[in-house]
């Protein structure tokens, strides 16, 4: 969806943004939501509260590093089974307002 979880050393916390390399990169093996027709999630205009948006973050970072490279040890906040079922809500949360309600079409059931 064009986010992306960053970890702020000054803060030491995990925050949500938009990852504009992915955005920018037309040739990347990506398929990003505006090439299915939906929208980029706005910042300005995210439907996530603060605790929702560091949540994703986390668990987009945790994603990103420890898993696809399992070069690195991560925060155990973000390795439950149930931090990981919310991040999984909120995504599709995402997916169902900036897709699928954009294209017209009803998000399909999700067998979790």
């Amino acid at each position: 969806m064009g986010l992306k979880g960053h970890f702020d050393q000054k803060s030491q916390d995990f925050t949500l943004i938009e990852n504009t390399k992915l955005r920018n990169c037309r040739d990347c093996d990506d398929i990003l939501i505006d090439q299915l027709g939906g929208t980029f999630p706005d910042p300005s205009s995210w439907s996530l509260n603060p605790k929702q948006a560091r949540l994703l973050a986390g668990v987009y970072k945790r994603a990103d590093k420890e898993l696809a490279h399992l070069t690195a040890t991560f925060n155990d906040e973000f390795n439950t089974d149930e931090v990981v079922d919310e991040a999984a809500q909120l995504v599709e949360k995402m997916l169902d307002s900036h897709l699928y309600t954009v294209v017209k079409e009803k998000m399909p059931e999700i067998d979790a």
